[in-house]
């Protein structure tokens, strides 16, 4: 069995999936959520952290550092990608679609336009736009994806869960619980789709065992 340390904050982000699988699989791993204080005091540290940012998980001594190459392993552990080459390349696309939203939430962030502004509320619709507009186009490139192939309601690709479910899952959570700059209308509005799978990985037993157990 192997020896699996996790490294990420107490909310979801790009760990979400990775903790998700795992604990779908029964997979145990050791799973470390720092504080912004723990992350801001270590950061500068190489030997942990090789690229600077988190997540980070050792497997067995050996670490790995990119969060799309963490999910890979999670998932090919899990058994949630796709035998058919297919089905594979259209779960990845999804991913890749997704981690857009995450890009440009990070890139609003350090927006310098926004910075100067001292009003919290002129800061929010300085930003609301341009993001607005991201989430749907991406978003909308989701939903063609499923609209293709899913096969079942609550399925991204084909009838049964892959990991393109879970990072829909995180997504969407990301954009309904996290983002305050974000109108999630434009989620319940324009993409029931999505948000039915996010409520069939919220269902699965070991999913909602695990999140009562480690709450975000």
């Amino acid at each position: 069995m192997s020896n699996i340390r996790l490294t990420y904050f107490s909310f979801p982000g790009r760990a979400g999936p990775v903790r998700l699988a795992f604990a779908i699989a029964g997979i145990p791993f050791e799973d470390i959520r720092l504080t912004f204080a723990e992350w801001g005091a270590a950061r500068n540290n190489l030997e942990l952290y090789p690229q600077g940012s988190v997540p980070v998980m050792d497997v067995d001594g050996k670490k790995i550092c990119d969060s799309a190459a963490i999910f890979e392993y999670a998932a090919a552990r899990a058994g949630l990608l796709p035998a058919d080459p297919l089905k594979l390349s259209r779960t990845k696309e999804i991913r890749v679609y997704l981690e857009q939203i995450f890009t440009g939430a990070d890139a609003l962030m350090n927006m310098n336009s926004t910075r100067k502004i001292q009003d919290p509320e002129k800061v929010k619709e300085a930003r609301q736009g341009p993001f607005t507009e991201t989430v749907k186009f991406y978003l909308g490139l989701v939903n063609k994806v499923v609209e293709d192939e899913s096969t079942a309601p609550g399925f991204s690709v084909g009838s049964t869960l892959t990991a393109a479910d879970l990072q829909i899952e995180m997504v969407v959570g990301f954009l309904e619980k996290y983002c305050e700059y974000f109108d999630f209308t434009v989620v319940t509005e324009g993409f029931p789709k999505l948000l039915a799978i996010r409520d069939q990985v919220n269902g699965i037993p070991a999913v909602q065992a695990y999140l009562a157990k480690f709450p975000y």
